[in-house]
């Protein structure tokens, strides 16, 4: 029996600790992954996912702090005739236009969210329902999509090293797979803080529904322990009895700028892509 392995990764996806000192605002762009499906997603169709942004820098005194902000959806898609895909962000709707074309053909569109982020004027979580329809002439496959955001900061102005930890919960992945998916193995690239300083761990959190609950655990199943691989180096997956057949995923990546994930540390690791494998 030939086994097949599929592998979620959130590419260019960077975290860092925020330094203590900056004598002006400063620039942040984050990348959140929304939609990640190997459905075929059929004309006249749409689909839902839910969009958590969070902010956690400092806002206050900072005019219009989201600079640009826009939503990438990619794919493949087929055509019977010339037809178009609507993306709504919130209550904006905007309507791409898509060719006909003789075979399927990779695509990508870039929707402009600015009208919705621009309200953010505060740290925060803030949650948008991405919906994306295609015409009934289009139809798509491995449809992905994902948020990219540039705002202003105030930057912390007590201290002179890094924050002592951050951490990022993932999107929701979706596997496709109804009856659930198995969890191979988790992996991360980039690097740690200069000379190897720092920590970087990584959990968890496996669900039949698109909405949770979501509880995040290391190897031995218990939320207080981390998976704490090298950089670039798979590290297996535990806990078979509470993750495998289930269809969505989340993962929680912590970042420590010192050793011992309490103390600030003067570097800061730096994670760029979390890869989780799973089979069907």
């Amino acid at each position: 029996m030939r086994k097949y392995f599929f592998s979620t990764i959130l590419a260019g996806f960077v975290i860092t600790l925020a330094a203590g000192v900056f004598a002006a605002n400063q620039i942040k762009t984050t990348e959140t992954f929304i939609i990640g499906t190997p459905d075929v997603l059929n004309p006249s169709t749409a689909t839902s996912s839910a969009l958590t942004l969070y902010i956690g820098d400092n806002l206050s005194g900072v005019t219009n702090p989201v600079k640009s902000a826009q939503v990438a959806v990619s794919g493949v898609y087929t055509s019977t005739a010339d037809g178009s895909i609507d993306v709504q962000l919130g209550s904006d709707l905007q309507t791409f236009t898509m060719k006909d074309v003789s075979a399927p053909t990779p695509f990508e569109i870039l929707y402009n969210a600015t009208g919705t982020t621009d309200a953010i004027t505060s740290a925060g979580t803030y949650n948008y329902t991405l919906t994306i329809t295609p015409s009934a002439q289009i139809t798509i496959y491995g449809l992905s999509a994902k948020l990219v955001e540039t705002h202003r900061y105030r930057p912390p102005t007590c201290g002179t090293g890094y924050a002592a930890t951050g951490n990022l919960e993932s999107s929701t992945f979706d596997t496709g797979v109804s009856a659930g998916a198995a969890y191979n193995s988790i992996i991360w690239t980039g690097q740690l803080g200069t000379g190897n300083v720092g920590r970087v761990k990584l959990q968890l959190a496996t669900s039949d529904s698109s909405g949770g609950p979501w509880t995040y655990y290391g190897s031995d199943c218990n939320s207080g322990t981390y998976y704490e691989p090298e950089a670039g180096t798979s590290i297996e997956i535990g806990c078979p009895a509470v993750h495998n057949n289930k269809r969505y995923f989340r993962y929680k990546t912590t970042i420590c700028s010192a050793n011992n994930c309490s103390d600030s540390g003067a570097t800061t690791p730096q994670v760029d892509d979390v890869i989780v494998n799973w089979s069907p």
